[in-house]
C-alpha cells in the first residue's frame, strides 16, 4: 500500500498546473462556502432563541421577526451556495476542456507503434469517461470536501459553545464513520478501477466491430459478435452492480450514525434541560447543528466514490 501511494500522489500532482490557473476562482468559491455555512449555522441560533421565547413573554410581532430573519438567512445561504457551485463547477468545466485539448494534442504526437500496442476503444474510454471523472474530482470533489471541513468545524464550534460535554457525547459514534470511510473507501476504489477496465474493454470491442463490419459480414460472424458484445456488456453490468451494492451500504451507515447521535443528544440533553444546565431552545439549537452534519457526511461518501 505504501508503494502505491507515492505514485498516485505523483499522478495527482500533474493536475496542479490546471488548478493553479483557476486559483482565483477557487478562492472566491471557498469564501462563498464559508459564508453559506455561516448563514446556515445562524439559523439554528435564531430558532433556539424563538423556542426559548415561547416559554417566556413573546409577542406575535417578535415571532414574525424571528421568521423573517430565518427567511433572510435561508435566502443568503442559497445565494452563497449557488455562488460556490458556480465558481467551483465552472472552473472544473474549463479545466476539463483544457485537459481534453491537451490529451488530444498529445495523442496526435504519438507514433504509430503506440496505436498498434493500445486499443482505440480503450483510448476513447480514457478521453471520455475517465476525463469526466477527473472533472468531478477537480470541481464537485474539491467543493464538497471543503464544505465538509468548514461545515463540521463551524457546527462543532457552535455545539461546544452550548455544552462541551454534550458535544463529546454526540461525537462518540463518529469513529464509526472514520472506520467506514477507510474500509468501504478501499473497496469502492478497487471496484471503480475494475469497472473502468470493463468499460474500456467494451469500448474497444465496439470500435473493432464497427471498423471491421465488412469483414464480419463477409464471414457471417454477426452472431458471434453479438454474443461477445453481450458477454462484455454483462461483465460491465455485474461489476457496476457490485459497486452499487457497496455504495448502498455506505450512505445508510452515515444516516445511522447521525440518528444514533441524535438519540444520544435527546437522552443526555433532555436530562440537562430538566436539571436546568441548558435551556429548551439550546437543546433544539444543538440538534439542528448536529443535523447540519448529515449532508457533509453524505457528501464525504460521494467524494470517496
Amino acid at each position: 500500500m505504501s508503494a502505491k501511494s507515492p505514485s498516485k500522489w505523483r499522478v495527482l500532482s500533474r493536475l496542479y498546473p490546471y488548478l493553479r490557473r483557476h486559483r482565483g476562482r477557487f478562492a472566491v468559491g471557498f469564501f462563498a462556502i464559508v459564508l453559506s455555512n455561516a448563514f446556515q449555522m445562524m439559523g439554528p441560533w435564531v430558532m433556539g432563541r424563538a423556542v426559548d421565547g415561547l416559554y417566556a413573554s413573546i409577542t406575535q410581532h417578535q415571532l414574525l421577526q424571528y421568521a423573517g430573519i430565518l427567511v433572510a438567512l435561508t435566502l443568503l445561504e442559497g445565494v452563497c451556495r449557488f455562488g460556490s457551485r458556480w465558481w467551483f463547477i465552472g472552473a472544473s468545466r474549463d479545466m476539463e476542456y483544457a485537459l481534453r485539448t491537451d490529451v488530444f494534442t498529445h495523442l496526435e504526437s504519438l507514433p504509430m507503434s503506440f496505436y498498434q500496442r493500445n486499443k482505440t476503444g480503450e483510448l476513447m474510454s480514457r478521453v471520455t469517461n475517465d476525463l469526466s471523472n477527473v472533472r468531478m474530482l477537480l470541481g464537485p470533489g474539491i467543493m464538497y470536501s471543503l464544505n465538509t471541513v468548514v461545515s463540521a468545524a463551524v457546527a462543532i464550534a457552535f455545539m461546544l459553545s452550548i455544552d462541551w460535554r454534550l458535544t463529546l457525547a454526540s461525537l462518540l459514534p463518529m469513529p464509526v464513520v472514520s472506520l467506514g470511510v477507510r474500509k468501504v473507501g478501499r473497496r469502492i476504489n478497487a471496484l471503480t478501477e475494475e469497472s473502468q477496465e470493463k468499460l474500456a474493454d467494451l469500448s474497444a470491442r465496439v470500435q473493432e466491430s464497427m471498423a471491421g463490419a465488412r469483414v464480419v459480414k463477409a464471414f457471417s460472424q454477426e452472431g458471434q459478435e453479438i454474443e461477445d458484445f453481450r458477454r462484455l456488456n454483462q461483465d460491465l453490468v455485474e461489476k457496476n452492480n457490485q459497486l452499487n451494492r457497496v455504495t448502498s451500504v455506505f450512505y445508510p451507515l452515515m444516516q445511522f450514525v447521525i440518528g444514533l447521535a441524535i438519540v444520544i443528544i435527546l437522552w443526555f440533553g433532555g436530562r440537562e434541560v430538566v436539571q436546568g444546565t441548558i435551556s429548551r431552545g439550546q437543546l433544539v439549537q444543538f440538534i439542528f447543528y448536529l443535523g447540519t452534519l448529515a449532508w457533509p457526511m453524505i457528501a464525504l461518501g460521494w467524494v470517496v466514490n
